[in-house]
């Protein structure tokens, strides 16, 4: 049985199946708003054996967060959400954040400076596969930054239009 298969069949038995499309739309949104905070309160604990430094703390972390992640999966999947194609898209996202060009990275890093001139940013360059790839990262923490040109992900387009009516929002 797969991961997905049993943690759907954990909550099936527990009492808390997912709202179906057809389903009641309070009840589904207090279903989502429950999973999400078993997500986070889930994550708050690994992050607390990281901060810790308990690796076996961290692992069994990854693995609620997963457990608990997995049948937020599964709620979104039964009112018709494509997460295969989300999670495409976020990969595709994120990969506008590399560049093979240094020249280019260091103009954003540059332009990422003069739109937030409080906060500080460099060029970090990192090989793989034996290609030399480029980001541009902020100082404080070390997050990667949007590049010039970046084009955010049209999630709506994993969503069918009956979901946002099932979920009383408007497609824009």
């Amino acid at each position: 049985m797969s991961v997905k298969e049993s943690v759907k069949r954990f909550n099936f038995t527990i009492g808390n199946p997912p709202i179906s499309i057809d389903g009641d739309k309070e009840d589904f949104w207090r279903s989502i708003q429950q999973q999400a905070a078993l997500v986070l309160e889930e994550a708050k604990e690994q992050y607390e054996a990281a901060m810790n430094r308990d690796i076996v703390e961290v692992v069994d972390g990854a693995a609620d967060v997963a457990y608990t992640q997995a049948y937020m999966d599964v709620m979104l999947e039964e009112i018709g959400v494509d997460l295969n194609k989300a999670k495409d898209l976020v990969c595709e996202n994120n990969d506008q954040k590399i560049t093979l060009d240094e020249v280019f990275a260091r103009r954003s890093a540059t332009k990422q400076l003069l739109d937030n001139p409080d906060d500080q940013f460099y060029v970090d360059e990192t090989w793989y596969n034996g290609l030399s790839y480029f980001v541009v990262k902020r100082k404080s923490d070390g997050k990667v930054m949007k590049l010039i040109g970046h084009q955010s992900p049209d999630i709506k387009e994993a969503i069918p239009e009956e979901t946002f009516e099932f979920v009383g929002e408007k497609i824009e």
